[in-house]
């Protein structure tokens, strides 16, 4: 008895080509993309500040620039005029965000850090009675080396106009009228310095009260006392006061 015949089986379907994306979504896409691209470019590089057509500009540094780069040169001296004048704009807009994805303190930690260091100094009477990690100069150094006071000074250092100068220089005076009862002046000071061997230190800017008033005036470059019309001018304002 013969078996019987198998009988075909239906072919199977050929496999569904996924659907084409519309114009639209892909045009979507491609603004998304270069939304994020320019978010990290401009936020995520805050280490490319050092980029500044005023020092890179000069004839010494552009000739140094030519003799290492040779064709590439142009190419350098484009990226630096991009940056200083497109990033950095738009960067200082999304410097909050840098605090969140800690781009900052990550470009801090693995890049080469700044190119000079501040320190704060406290005088009373021509004296100084404090300097930032000076133990032979440690007036307050308790107090300032607290971790919720510590950024203050740091900001100070880097800013005349810094919003905690107000609250920060009171305080000083008040400790320094009970320690030193009879001085007659105090001054806070930002002290710079570069990082090059056997760089001399400067002030950079400060503040002074005097007896027997006691009101603060605005320092410049090397302590001289600011003219009347940068006096009046404000500090930055506090951001807290946002959320208030």
């Amino acid at each position: 008895m013969s078996s019987p015949e198998p009988t075909p089986s239906s072919p199977e379907p050929p496999p569904s080509s996924p659907e084409p994306t519309s114009p639209r979504r892909a045009h979507l896409r491609g603004v998304l993309a270069l939304v994020v691209v320019t978010f990290f470019l401009c936020a995520g590089t805050p280490g490319m500040r050092g980029l500044n057509p005023k020092r890179h500009f000069q004839p010494k540094w552009r000739a140094k620039v030519e003799r290492k780069a040779g064709a590439a040169a142009p190419f350098f001296f484009g990226a630096i005029w991009v940056n200083h004048y497109v990033r950095v704009p738009i960067s200082k807009h999304l410097a909050k965000f840098q605090s969140v994805f800690r781009i900052a303190q990550s470009w801090g930690l693995y890049g080469s850090g700044q190119q000079r260091v501040g320190h704060l100094i406290i005088e009373v009477d021509g004296q100084p009675v404090h300097r930032t990690n000076d133990s032979e100069l440690s007036w307050l150094s308790t107090e300032l080396g607290h971790r919720k006071i510590r950024p203050m000074p740091e900001t100070m250092v880097n800013k005349l106009r810094a919003f905690n100068w107000n609250g920060f220089s009171r305080f000083v005076l008040e400790r320094s009228q009970e320690d030193f009862p009879d001085a007659r002046e105090v001054r806070i000071l930002a002290e710079w310095q570069k990082r090059n061997v056997g760089a001399e230190p400067w002030i950079h800017h400060g503040r002074r009260a005097q007896a027997p008033d006691w009101k603060w005036e605005l320092l410049g470059e090397g302590g001289v006392v600011l003219p009347p019309e940068e006096q009046l001018k404000g500090n930055e304002k506090d951001p807290g006061e946002d959320a208030q």
